[in-house]
Order: structure tokens, then sequence, then C-alpha cells
């Protein structure tokens, strides 16, 4: 019976010996899948904001495995920038009860919220910098009044509106550092303080990883957002050169149509006024002594070399406009009269006017400008035709101007279908629109945009749908291109 007693005994204590092992295999087994899926979230970054999704997931694997933690801190150590990036992992807030109002908190999933901070370098900072620099894993536990005076600044970052439940000396804190910072864990002491510091170290190692990698999509950001400013310079230089092309190109034509119009349309019209003047001695001399009805025939001819009169009257001015629009023969930036400008402009966009849209001029009392009158005036003509095509039918367009103490403003509103507030943002990029098989580039306001920066100006835009849109461009009084 003894010999029975002590092999049950034996057998008991094998079994025993085999479920600690099966059990210390299960907890190997864990931890060795849980490190698998936060390297394989690691490695599946493709930004820097991606670290995060590293941090939160090695938080909730910490939970999975049975470390009651409600709050994980993931401090990485810029020394170069002097700053310490912090992501403060919490149980997501409406667990408790707690409702938040903060920015700077991001929402994984209905477990999980990190917030994130930047901090200065400062002597705050001093005695945890020196427990990292030695490698020196620590375990505060503080008292409540601790507790609330450390963490009240949090709770107010994170804008809950209760008491964070998770406070006091039942609820201590562990810092674990790792390459390039440290994790401070609070936790409730169930879970062995040994095997929770193994287990950190084993996830920080590809923290480190992630960390590296965040770095370099940062310095890749940085460099795409440099790439991308300048595309956009370079979209601007193109624009401003295209620009510059139809400027020149019209001032070309401009110089040929008036040099080739203005002496035949001078001889039309004094032909018409001779005309006119050999009718009046007619009608004065021969009619009264003709037997031939000629009143008739001399009123018709009368009323057509009076037609022909005003065309070539309106022919001069549209030449006029067209030089005062390009400003030939004169200096590329000067001082000019706005007004003149939008006179000249209006003078050339009557043809694309419906007979029921009305031009309605309100203008206040400005001083000269200094600039490039042509490159303005493009300006000016962008916005009116934009507001021409803004008329199903008829309307008004009005333009407004006024002084304010540094600037002039020039207001441009339509009573027309109004722009939709989506496209308010993009009104000044450029653009393609199509027409039956083409494709063409839309650039009239992204130029216009372009030519009112280089003057140090700006463009405003309000816009109701139904309503009509207004377009308000203001211009320093002072000299101003850059």
């Amino acid at each position: 019976m003894d010999n029975i007693r002590q092999q049950n005994t034996a057998l008991k204590t094998q079994v025993h010996q085999l479920e600690a092992e099966l059990k210390q295999l299960k907890v190997h087994f864990r931890r060795e899948e849980m490190i698998e899926r936060v390297r394989a979230e690691m490695l599946s970054m493709y930004q820097s904001g991606d670290l995060l999704k590293v941090a939160a997931l090695m938080y909730q694997e910490m939970r999975s495995i049975g470390i009651e933690t409600p709050v994980c801190g993931f401090f990485f150590v810029n020394e170069e920038a002097e700053l310490i990036i912090s992501y403060s992992t919490l149980v997501h807030p409406q667990k408790d009860g707690l409702s938040w109002n903060s920015s700077v908190l991001v929402e994984i999933n209905s477990e999980t919220v990190v917030g994130i901070h930047q901090f200065p370098i400062d002597t705050s900072w001093d005695e945890d910098l020196q427990r990292w620099r030695k490698g020196k894993v620590s375990s505060v536990t503080r008292s409540l009044k601790e507790d609330l005076i450390e963490t009240q600044g949090m709770l107010e970052k994170h804008g809950f509106d209760k008491r964070w439940p998770y406070l006091g000396p039942e609820w201590p804190v562990m810092s674990v550092p790792f390459e390039y910072g440290w994790v401070s864990v609070r936790h409730n002491r169930l879970f062995p303080f040994e095997e929770l510091k193994v287990i950190i170290k084993d996830l920080t190692e590809y923290l480190s990883m992630g960390y590296v990698r965040y770095l370099d999509f940062q310095r890749l950001e940085e460099q795409n957002r440099a790439l991308e400013e300048n595309l956009r310079r370079l979209k601007e230089t193109q624009n401003r050169l295209i620009m510059q092309e139809k400027m020149a190109s019209l001032g070309k034509m401009v110089a040929g149509i008036a040099h080739e119009i203005n002496t035949p349309i001078g001889v039309v019209n004094s032909g018409a006024d001779v005309l006119l003047r050999c009718i009046a001695k007619i009608e004065d001399v021969v009619a009264p002594q003709s037997l031939l009805p000629v009143e008739k025939p001399l009123s018709l001819l009368k009323d057509n070399i009076g037609a022909m009169s005003l065309a070539g009257e309106r022919i001069t001015t549209l030449v006029q406009s067209l030089r005062k629009f390009a400003h030939l023969d004169e200096a590329e930036f000067q001082q000019f009269n706005l007004h003149e400008g939008l006179d000249s402009t209006v003078a050339l966009i009557q043809l694309d006017l419906h007979r029921n849209i009305d031009i309605v001029r309100e203008y206040g009392q400005i001083p000269l400008i200094y600039g490039s009158p042509s490159q303005i005036n493009q300006v000016f003509m962008s916005l009116l035709q934009r507001a021409i095509s803004a008329f199903e039918d008829t309307g008004t367009i009005t333009i407004r101007t006024w002084v304010s103490e540094t600037q002039i403003h020039v207001e441009i509103c339509d009573t027309g279908i109004g722009i939709a507030r989506e496209k308010l943002d993009s009104i000044f990029d450029i653009g393609f629109s199509t027409g039956q098989s083409r494709v063409k580039m839309t650039m009239g306001l992204s130029t216009a945009y372009t030519i009112v920066q280089q003057h140090r100006g700006d463009i405003l835009v309000t816009s109701k749908m139904g309503e009509g849109s207004r377009f308000t461009v203001m211009l320093p009084i002072e000299q101003s291109v850059k």
C-alpha cells in the first residue's frame, strides 16, 4: 500500500510538473504570437502616423494576456529636436462612463484611444531622462494626492467630464526603457513584476524598429512636402509665364490691329463726314430745284452714312480699349488708375454680354496704385468673364471700388447661380473642363489669384447657391509688386 501511495504521489507530482510546463508553453506561445503581431504591425507601416497603431496594438496585446493596465504611455526622445513625443494609450473612456473633448485624442477602436502630445525637453524631464540613459527600470507607487496632481494636466488636455477612476497606490507605474525612449505602464500588481518587465522589453524591440521607420517616414514626408511646395511654385511660375505670353501675344496683336485699322478707319470716318456735308449741301441747293423726289433717297443715305460713322467710332473705341487694356508702349510696372482698367475691360467684354445682363459701376474715390496694369486688367477680365458665365438669362453685375486705410478694394458681384460650398476651397486651383470631345485646361481664376498674390494682395470670395457670388480684390496702396 505504501508503494502504491508513493507511486500515486510521484505521478501527481509529475502531472503538476507537466501542467506547469504546459502552462509555461502556452504562455510562451501566446507571447510569441503577441510579439509576431506587433512585428507584423510594425512592418506594415507606410507613413509616420502608423507608429501610433504599433503602440496601440502593444497596449491591446498586453491587456489580452491578462495585464490589467488602464493606461500605457509610450515616450520617444528626439534629442536633436529637443522634443519628447508621447502616446498616452488609454482604455476607451466610454467604458468608464466618461466623455471627452480633445483634438489630440484619437479613437483606435471601441476598446482603445490614444492621446498624442509633444513636449519640449526641459528640467521637468531630468529624472525620467536620467533613468532612461542609465537603462534603469523603475516602479513608482504614488499616493492618491500625488496621482491627482500628476494626472490633472492630462485630464484637462483630454477634457474628461469626470474624475479618472484609475488613481492611487493600488495602481503603481512601471517605466521600462528602450533604445529611443521608455514605456510607462500603470497596472494593478496582479501580474508578476519581473514577468511584466520581460514582456515589455520583448515588445519594445519592435517598437524601436517602428520608431526608426517613423523617423525615416518623417524625412520622406518632409521631402514630399518640399517637393509639393516646389511643384506648386513651379505651377505658379508656369501660370505666370503662360499669362505673360498671352499678354505679350495680345500686345502684338493689338499693335498690329491698331496699325492696320487706324488708317482705313480714319478714311472711313473722314469720308462719312464729307458725305454728310455733301448731302446737307444737296438738301439746301439741289433738292428745292429738283423735279424728282430726292427727300427719301437723301434720308436713306444720311441714315446709312450715320450708321457707318457710328460703326467706325465703335471700332476706334475698341482699339483704344485694347491699347489701354494691354498698356502698350508703357512700362510694365507703373502707377495707374484702376477705374480706367475696369472701364477698358468692360468695353472689351461687351460682345459677351447677353442683352438682359446689366453692368452697374459704383466707383469710389481711390488713389493711383503701383503695379502692372496689364496684369491687373487680366484679373478683372477673368472675374468678369466668370460672372457672365454665372447667368442663365438675366442678371446684374455690380462693380464697386473703395479704399480702406492701406488697401484698395475692388468688388465684383453677380446675381447668377452661385458657387457650391464644396467648390469654393478649390475655385482658384488649376482644373480641366470638357466641351463636346475636347478637354481644355481652365486656369483663369488660378492666374488671377497668382497675379494678385504677386502684387501682395488677396482675393476673397463668398457665394450662395441661387443668389450669386462676390469676389473682392484687395490691393495695397503702397508699391507692392514682388
